[in-house]
Parts: structure tokens; sequence; C-alpha cells
């Protein structure tokens, strides 16, 4: 199994779909439950003992049928007593985030395999989802080679995916936050100054936004139930763009405090400042990567704009769009590996996508239109935009690889703006003035399943999706 026994979270240490890596490590073919918000479901899982002696391992496995497991990477030692890294748990299908996860061994086949299970529960809090996932204890030997099946039954919680937005429906611009299809709606800023720029944590507990209730713009953090309202930037300067890590716990933005322009990182509760970017030049319109320890920025410290990804501390730093032309607003891929970003290299706006080594450049929306304000999908794999090939603003979507899959999503004849992607690439979310005012919409990658979501008569703009 990979050369080595492991726990089912960590085969081939990469971040995979479970069926997808079972399939490659165990040779033993997929689960063949689909995904499903319900549960229990039972699944079949055949480990190959092919280590070339006799040998005994434990270790802890999370168990999820149809469920996207995504680590940094996790890793487990030879006797299985450390796991380290952090869990992702969403569900592939629907894009609702699971909680209270609880897996047991069912049956054993042969029976004699030695295998132990019991009711121990080992709690693992997932950072990036802001979970305490449960898991259950394992443990076998046997002789090198033998192979056995066991049946795993799992179950959980699904919890609604949620977006965020600007609306001007109590009379100013407030920050709401609803379920994706619509439904409880909550005011979460509710204050009577002006409230703009939401990001919602990809485990749709927190928000952030900037809000000029105190004299001068500042960037505010809250639950998404409207409780726990902290002022994160907390400065007499003025500070704008949030963008938050997957779990809520920590948030960029650009500020004026300096007398220059710069990006910052601190924690949601206000403490842990960090001056990232630290340069004379202009940085501005962050984009923190979901786990919290990358950030990309654009800066003209070079004489244009740039696109430049660090880690959180200021280290790393590279250019990575490095061309004599502007290059600007870029968006980062959850665990850091790869951007996107608008640029005028071709002498119009493009989009182009790369890793943040600067390494794999490719122009993803290829024509002569003008094409802006990037949003990249978790895994990188994805890129929405808004374009204005078809004479007007439309929200396009397109693999980042540069292998097509193009998809006119809001392909009507209004305007279409500021697109958000969901982190599985599978759902993305815009404003429209296609009602006559703008609405918040929310559709499928593949262009079904429209909804207006914020269906009020006042302007609703600027969405973000949990996970983005």
């Amino acid at each position: 199994m990979c050369g080595r026994m492991r726990g089912i979270a960590v085969l081939c240490g990469l971040s995979a779909v479970l069926s997808v890596c079972l399939s490659a490590c165990t040779g033993a073919g997929s689960p063949t439950v689909p995904p499903t918000d319900d549960g229990p479901v039972r699944v079949t899982v055949r480990f190959d003992m092919s280590m070339g002696a006799d040998a005994a391992a434990r270790g802890v496995t999370p168990v999820v049928n149809g469920v996207q497991l995504e680590s940094d990477p996790l890793s487990m030692n030879w006797d299985g007593s450390v796991l380290s890294g952090n869990v992702r748990v969403n569900n592939v299908s629907t894009g609702s985030t699971m909680k209270d996860i609880e897996a047991r061994i069912f049956s054993v086949n042969p029976p004699d395999v030695g295998i132990g299970w019991n009711d121990q529960e080992w709690n693992y809090n997932s950072a990036a989802e802001g979970l305490s996932s449960r898991f259950v204890n394992w443990a076998f030997s046997g002789s090198g080679g033998a192979d056995f099946d066991f049946i795993v039954e799992v179950s959980w919680t699904p919890v609604p995916a949620k977006v965020a937005w600007e609306s001007e429906r109590d009379g100013n611009p407030e920050i709401h936050v609803s379920n994706r299809d619509g439904t409880e709606i909550v005011n979460v800023s509710s204050n009577g100054a002006q409230d703009y720029d939401p990001s919602l944590s990809a485990d749709g507990s927190k928000v952030a936004w900037r809000s000029y209730r105190n004299g001068n713009e500042e960037v505010y953090v809250a639950n998404t139930d409207g409780t726990g309202l902290v002022n994160v930037s907390n400065n007499g300067a003025d500070d704008y763009h949030p963008s938050l890590s997957a779990d809520g716990s920590k948030v960029a933005w650009y500020g004026y405090r300096s007398k220059n322009w710069e990006v910052y990182v601190a924690n949601t509760d206000g403490t842990g400042l960090v001056n990232v970017s630290n340069h004379s030049g202009t940085d501005k319109h962050p984009s923190l990567s979901a786990d919290g320890s990358k950030v990309a920025w654009m800066s003209d410290r070079t004489g244009n704009y740039e696109v430049y990804v660090a880690n959180i501390d200021g280290t790393g730093l590279v250019n990575v769009s490095n061309d004599d032309e502007g290059d600007e607003y870029p968006s980062l891929s959850a665990d850091g590996s790869k951007v996107t970003w608008e640029s005028f290299r071709d002498g119009y706006a493009e989009v182009y996508a790369a890793n943040t080594d600067g390494t794999g450049l490719v122009n993803v929306s290829r024509h002569s239109a003008s094409d802006y304000y990037s949003s990249l999908s978790a895994d990188g794999s994805k890129v929405a935009w808004m374009s204005y090939r078809d004479g007007k603003a439309e929200v396009y979507v397109a693999n980042t690889d540069g292998t097509g899959g193009l998809v006119n999503i809001s392909n009507d004849s209004a305007s279409d703006y500021y697109p958000s992607l969901s982190a599985n690439g599978s759902t993305v979310a815009w404003h429209s003035t296609r009602d006559g005012d703008p609405e918040v919409y929310v559709a499928k990658t593949n262009g079904t399943g429209l909804a207006n979501i914020s269906n009020d008569s006042g302007t609703d703009a600027s969405p973000s999706l949990q996970g983005n």
C-alpha cells in the first residue's frame, strides 16, 4: 500500500479524493457508494499487506466515503503513533461541510487477520474547517503478502454551505450571510455605517469585512451569526480588502498605517500582527491561502504592479508574475501552490495562472477582450472571472492548466460582475443586473442550477462563497 501500511487519510501522502486514492494505492477498486449528505454509509476497503515479512502496525483511520480529504500533507510514522496536519472535510457532491464524524469497524474478512476494534474514539481538530472530527482506532497483525477487507460504517451531520455579500436592503451597505440556497439570511454587520468587501471562511463560521463605523476604514471579523465582533485592524489609518483563512483564525488585508500601503496578516482576535510586505512601494489586495501559511498580493516595488507570494511572516518572497507590464488582483489556491491574476502583458487584461514559485505560467482566458477579477478554486484546478468578450460583462469558468473547459456561466444580456468560486470548483456566485437591480446569483460551474439568492429590491453585490 504505497510501500508502507498507513491510515486511509495518508495513502500516498497526498491530498486526494478518497475513492481515487483507494483505487490508485490499494489496487482494490473504489467504494461504490456515491457521495451523499445522508449517513451512515458502509464502505468496504481492501488492504494489500505486501510488506514482505511478518509485521504489525496500528493507526488511526478517518474514514469518510464520497468526501474529499485534503491535507497539507498528513503524515504518520511507522508505528502509527503520530498523525499531523489539517484535514478539510467537504462533500464533493454538494459542497456542504461535514461535522460530528463517527466511524467504526463493522466487519472483517477474513475474520482471523488480527484486526481489533473498540469504541475508543480519537478527537482530531481540523484547523481547516474548525471541526473536531472523530476517528476510529484500528490495529492489525499478519504475514507479508496477506490480503484482507474490512467494512467501516460512517455517519456525519451535513452543514449547509454559505455565502456572504453586501446588501443595501436595510438602507445602507451591510454584510449579510445566508445558506447557499438563500435561506436563513443574517445581517452580520448590523450597523449604521457602511460595510463592504466580505470574505467568508471555508468552514462558514466567520466572515471578515471592512467598515467605516469608527470614522475610518477598519477590518472587522465576526461569527456568521453576528456574534463575536472583533475590530482586527484597530488603527487610525484606513484598512481594506480582508481575506480570511479557511478556519477563520487568520486574516490578511492592506492598510496605510506606515504612510504607505502595506499588506498585513493577523489572528482574527486582533493579536499577532505582521507587516508581510514591509516595503516602501505600494502593496495591495492580498489573498490568503486557506491554511493561513501564504499570502499573495500586488506590489509596484519594481516600478509596475507585479504579483508576489510570501509566507505570512514575510519570508520566501517570490515575484510570480515577473513581467514589465501590469499584473494585478491575485487569487491564491488553498494550499498556496497556485495563483491566478489579471495581466496586461498581451496589451489587454488577461487571466493568468502559475505555480507560486513562478513556474508553469498559463494564459487561461486567451481572448482579446478584457478579462478581470479571477477567483481560484481550493485545489487550483478551476478559475472564474468576468470577461467582456461578449460585449458586456459575463462570468466565465475554465480549467487553470489551459486545457479548456470554458463555460459562460452567467450567459445573459445583463451585466454580470465579481465572481466567487467555491472551494471544490463546483459552484460560482456573482452579482447581476438581470432583474433591474444588482442581485446575487449562484449556479453550478457547468451552467445549471441558477438561483437568485438575494432576491431583494435593494442593491446586493460582491458575494463571497464558502471556501473562498
